[in-house]
């Protein structure tokens, strides 16, 4: 046989409030007849404006010794400007780890407690690779098929990086030397410091101009490029000689990447090079 027992607590005039006396760490000071009207509770005030109200405190969650977990926090020093959510460790406040919410502004930092902008993030922001969402103008996520940057702007998707053009900084001729004269010969051309070592990428200028040739036809060709980690960057020049009275010239100007070396490699390929032949290589410009 079961028994069902019903109590009934009734406030009496004389105990509109409860609270904690043996600690000031919490006090619940909502009058009895709030509760029974809008039933509002307060915490630390006697007029709470909302179902739960908190007057200058924090409220924590975690340990029973407060020493790990995390805190609500809105900074009376600033006016009440401020809202944080920020984490508690070993029984030290961590603010700059949380969330912050400034009233006046309406910007939200993560990792910084005073947030400049919309968003503001103290650390590395990181876009989980997918799909494209429904577009809108400013909007921007990882393309995991195409393994880019995607960004909507003027209505439709465009790739965020590198679909702009780059300037260059033009330069004075630079003349690095003159092409091998030999064959299966390797040339190395440092690059000057005069090219910050911001830059990226060289504009190379090389010539061959070639005379008359006795003997009979000749032909060379110089392999213009840099190299990093086995990966080779290249540019070909070709220059040849005929038995008669004549002169061919022959040039090139194109972008070589910086690599980490700081030099331009030249070699010299083809059957023997006469002598009448001028040859020379240039840097033009860098970006």
């Amino acid at each position: 046989m079961s028994a069902f027992f019903f109590f009934t607590f009734v406030l009496k005039p004389k105990s509109h409030r409860l609270m904690k006396t043996l600690s000031q760490n919490w006090v619940v000071a909502a009058l009895a007849a709030t509760w029974l009207a809008a039933q509002n509770v307060g915490i630390g005030t006697t007029t709470p404006l909302t179902r739960l109200h908190v007057a200058e405190g924090d409220i924590f969650l975690g340990d029973a010794a407060g020493a790990d977990g995390f805190v609500l926090h809105s900074r009376a020093g600033a006016g009440y400007d401020f809202l944080q959510i920020s984490t508690r460790t070993g029984g030290s406040y961590e603010w700059g780890k949380g969330i912050t919410l400034e009233r006046s502004s309406g910007n939200v930092g993560i990792g910084t407690t005073a947030p400049g902008y919309r968003l503001d993030i103290a650390g590395a922001l990181r876009l989980q690779p997918g799909s494209a969402p429904a577009g809108a103008n400013g909007v921007i996520y990882y393309d995991a098929a195409a393994n880019k940057f995607k960004c909507f702007e003027d209505g439709v998707w465009k790739d965020c990086i590198g679909s702009a053009e780059v300037k260059w900084t033009p330069t004075p001729k630079i003349l690095l030397g003159s092409l091998p004269a030999n064959l299966l010969t390797t040339v190395v051309f440092p690059i000057p410091a005069s090219i910050p070592t911001t830059a990226k990428e060289v504009l190379v200028y090389a010539y061959i101009r070639t005379g008359y040739n006795a003997p009979g036809e000749a032909d060379i060709e110089f392999m213009i490029y840099t190299e990093e980690s086995g990966v080779r960057y290249a540019h070909y020049l070709f220059a040849h000689w005929y038995p008669q009275n004549a002169w061919s010239y022959n040039s090139g100007t194109f972008w070589l990447p910086i690599t980490s070396a700081r030099e331009i490699r030249v070699t010299s390929s083809g059957t023997a090079a006469p002598g009448n032949w001028v040859g020379q290589i240039f840097i033009i410009g860098y970006r």
